[in-house]
């Protein structure tokens, strides 16, 4: 099976590997190129890979690719008030940000 094109736009987050990717199409195999938010070819999955391990990549939501410093603010300020269960959006921002403790 190869990589349906829903899955070429945007970022996922692997919930196998623990990390946000994006994903490209490996023309050759049909199989998936899991690409790193540097940019760097982090793993190949050949075709019967990809239809094993497909479910595992949850989509990012756009507001936290926009936004990761608001979006990880927003979820931070849920947790607070909510038993709230971490989602992808803020697995990625809490990738794509630093927290900083303030005097």
């Amino acid at each position: 099976m190869t990589v349906d094109d829903r899955y070429l736009n945007g970022i996922y987050y692997d919930r196998n590997g623990g990390g946000s990717v994006r994903i490209e199409r490996d023309e050759e195999t049909g199989g998936a190129i899991l690409i790193n938010m540097d940019g760097e070819e982090q793993a190949r999955l050949g075709p019967e890979e990809w239809l094993e391990h497909q479910e595992d990549f949850m989509p990012v939501p756009e507001a936290a690719v926009d936004d990761p410093v608001g979006y990880y603010e927003r979820v931070v300020e849920t947790l607070r008030r909510d038993d709230h269960n971490f989602d992808q959006g803020f697995m990625y921002a809490d990738e794509a940000t630093e927290v900083v403790e303030r005097d």
